[in-house]
């Protein structure tokens, strides 16, 4: 799975709020209602399934120049023994979620989509580090009120990166968030919308000279929110990314990627034909 070329640069670019994505809400529900309300409340599909489905999308970051990510149904893949929506994305794609998609697959039943797959995060062109999602759900419709934590997974990585012993513990969240009506994104109109968010939190230490070491206090590198248009899939993404290393000159250490970095990412639908939406 790749990411685009400035993420690549950094640490962690890879494993949905208002935006320049010309977002705009005529109807918010702040997903505020009791747990009564909600058992009479209509579960809505928010991602169409079918094989062929396809989706087209631009993809910025920061100011660089905007590419195009594509996305399709291709069929079943089976993980861990259940199977799962599969997915095939162009192989430039540069949109975090397109590639988050295409190196798994989803489910989504009783109001929930769930997510198993794989994150790949790059640190040089030569070092990746990956995070396994046994499965996550990405939303709950049952969940009503937002920012109210959906789902939550842990996972501790060892590797060598230039020779040094690195180990990660990574610890991903899904929030709930709104239900909007009438959403206006990227010059269309959607009937019901609903956003969701996903975060990875990481921390990162080093054995440098028989000591272990922390890099990386605990810090929220990648937060996604993402927006997703009722039987029809995401229609829009909005990714922070940042991290910020501790200063290891007293090692005598260069860490060969930035101690610092930030950006942000866009990923906007253009277009698209599904079958949900017929």
């Amino acid at each position: 799975m790749k990411f685009y070329t400035l993420l690549a640069l950094s640490l962690f670019i890879t494993f949905i709020s208002c935006s320049d994505s010309d977002e705009d809400t005529q109807s918010t529900t702040d997903m505020g209602e009791s747990e009564d309300q909600m058992e009479d409340a209509l579960v809505y599909s928010y991602y169409s399934l079918t094989t062929g489905d396809n989706w087209q999308y631009d993809v910025t970051t920061d100011d660089m120049e905007t590419t195009q990510d594509n996305l399709e149904v291709i069929g079943l893949t089976e993980i861990n023994g259940t199977s799962f929506t599969d997915f095939e994305s162009n192989v430039d794609s540069a949109g975090f979620i397109t590639n988050l998609i295409a190196a798994g697959g989803l489910i989504e039943s009783e109001g929930t989509l769930r997510y198993s797959g794989e994150v790949t995060i790059p640190l040089d062109e030569t070092n990746n580090i990956s995070l396994l999602i046994p499965v996550i759900k990405l939303y709950d419709q049952s969940i009503t009120t937002a920012g109210t934590q959906v789902d939550q997974i842990t996972q501790t990585i060892t590797q060598e990166i230039e020779g040094i012993p690195v180990t990660i513990d990574a610890l991903v969240t899904s929030t709930s968030g709104n239900t909007i009506e009438n959403s206006s994104i990227n010059g269309v109109t959607f009937p019901r919308v609903l956003t969701a968010t996903l975060t990875i939190n990481a921390t990162i230490s080093a054995s440098i000279l028989g000591v272990q070491v922390t890099l990386l206090e605990s810090q929220d590198v990648i937060v996604t929110t993402n927006t997703y248009a009722q039987n029809i899939g995401l229609v829009n993404s909005d990714l922070d990314f940042q991290y910020e290393f501790e200063d290891l000159s007293s090692f005598g250490v260069t860490l060969p990627f930035p101690e610092s970095a930030s950006s942000f990412t866009n990923q906007v639908i253009t277009t698209y034909d599904v079958a949900g939406d017929d």
